[in-house]
């Protein structure tokens, strides 16, 4: 009597398992990649909101993964937050008047190798332009403040890090 049901549940599981791994392996989760620059080495002015001290930072999250062997590919995030050390702006800012422009290129294991991302808004002082780089001619970050009391720069020469790389 333990033999029909021992099998039967056997089966049962079977289908479970071969019904779950195709949905799992073929499964097209968005993939989030995190920025981290290194601190800015100047800014305007020294009363202004950006310091020496912060850095650029950003969040994109895109639909997959990047593929490899990328050039120059342009992508469309479906969320991204920017941060420029004193400032967040995010996907969701009505006032984005160029909403996230990314850039990537990839090695063989689609980790990132060179990048070009901006974007722009309005605020109540002016326009706000949020941008890093790095290809084989140039590297850096870049960050116009306008929401400060006091608009501020702050900017360098150096790429940060990417997390997945």
């Amino acid at each position: 009597m333990d033999r029909p049901i021992s099998r039967s549940l056997r089966f049962a599981f079977a289908c479970v398992g071969a019904t779950a791994a195709p949905g799992a392996a073929n499964a097209n989760a968005s993939s989030t990649y995190t920025y981290t620059g290194v601190p800015y080495t100047y800014s305007y002015p020294s009363n202004g909101c950006l310091k020496e001290t912060m850095h650029l930072s950003m969040k994109i999250v895109l639909s997959a993964n990047l593929a490899p062997n990328l050039s120059n590919q342009a992508v469309t995030a479906t969320s991204w937050v920017i941060d420029d050390g004193s400032h967040s702006f995010k996907d969701t800012a009505k006032k984005a008047i160029v909403p996230l422009q990314a850039q990537f290129s990839t090695d063989d294991n689609g980790n990132i190798t060179a990048w070009s991302i901006n974007s722009y808004y309005y605020t109540k002082n002016g326009i706000d332009l949020l941008y890093t780089t790095h290809s084989s001619a140039t590297a850096g970050d870049y960050a116009d403040d306008d929401k400060c009391k006091t608009a501020s720069v702050g900017s360098n020469f150096t790429a940060g890090a990417w997390s997945p790389k």
